[in-house]
């Protein structure tokens, strides 16, 4: 039979969170309450620079000179992106 006393100590230890672990409830829970809002600045001027060269491989890929890879790379169709 086993002895319950080190099954007691575990479940103990689990029903209790340590620091670490509550220390990061907090900063969720803070993270939580600002919303959406939070973003800072930094990231949403990166965002913006972005956006413009996103919206062209869009493009390009809708005309067919790039094609979408599944490891997320893109293929340049050579035969469409060669210049006369």
């Amino acid at each position: 039979m086993l002895d319950s006393e080190p099954l007691d100590r575990i479940t103990g230890r689990r029903a209790e969170p340590d620091e670490p672990e509550e220390q990061l409830a907090g900063q969720l829970a803070e993270v939580r309450a600002r919303g959406a809002n939070s973003l800072s600045p930094n990231v949403v001027s990166v965002w913006a620079e972005l956006e413009p060269l996103r919206s062209k491989l869009v493009g390009l890929v809708d005309r067919g000179w790039l094609r979408k890879r599944p490891d997320a790379g893109l293929h340049v169709n050579v035969a469409l992106a060669r210049v006369p």
